[in-house]
């Protein structure tokens, strides 16, 4: 992993975290929603048939040995097929997210506290120099940096500080993709 891809990896990050947020609110929306039409599926197999033709079908008419069949079938409506389909996906992203928001968030605690604000306000959060210089001096007014190039500087030590960390303790190499590992990366499986 070089600067570049680095500083790529930083200003995903605020999209990672976001998406990883609103994967957590969905996920548990979503486990609501399938317990809802688990429990409507359960109900719906408890009640009993008014259909003349139905009492020449070889399920029983006793509504509690209709539904132990229907369990025991593993038969389930499409709905709570599809809600453990999307549930699955969604997790699987979640797990995805999780590992670049963890490594990232490892990364960034061995900042010190100007460096941090600097990698945090310009390259993830994609302030201008000019307003992360202000806010620089707000906060420090004895040691205001005025210029582009000193904003740069510790941007760019920043960066070689969490580079140099990543390779040192051997964390894994993340690519800028979705998932935590790039094709032909080394640490992917295949």
């Amino acid at each position: 992993m070089d600067e570049r891809q680095m500083e790529c990896l930083l200003s995903d990050y605020k999209r990672f975290s976001a998406r990883r947020e609103m994967l957590y609110q969905e996920i548990s929306l979503t486990r609501e929603q399938l317990e809802s039409e688990k429990r409507m599926a359960e109900l719906h197999a408890l009640q009993p048939s008014r259909d003349p033709l139905a009492i020449r079908d070889p399920v029983p008419a006793d509504p509690t040995a209709k539904a132990a069949l229907l369990f025991a079938e593993g038969i389930q409506p499409l709905s709570v097929r599809e809600l453990e389909d999307r549930l699955l996906r969604m997790e699987g992203e979640l797990r995805a997210n999780e590992t670049l928001c963890r490594y990232t968030e490892i990364l960034l605690k061995v900042l010190t506290d100007r460096e941090l604000m600097v990698i945090d306000r310009h390259v993830i959060a994609g302030e201008t120099y000019e307003n992360t210089i202000r806010a620089f001096a707000l906060r420090w007014p004895r040691d205001a940096i005025q210029s582009r190039d000193g904003m740069r500087r510790i941007k760019n030590r920043a960066i070689r500080k969490m580079l140099s960390v990543a390779k040192e303790s051997r964390l894994p190499v993340y690519g800028l993709q979705p998932g935590p590992f790039p094709p032909g990366s080394g640490s992917d499986a295949g």
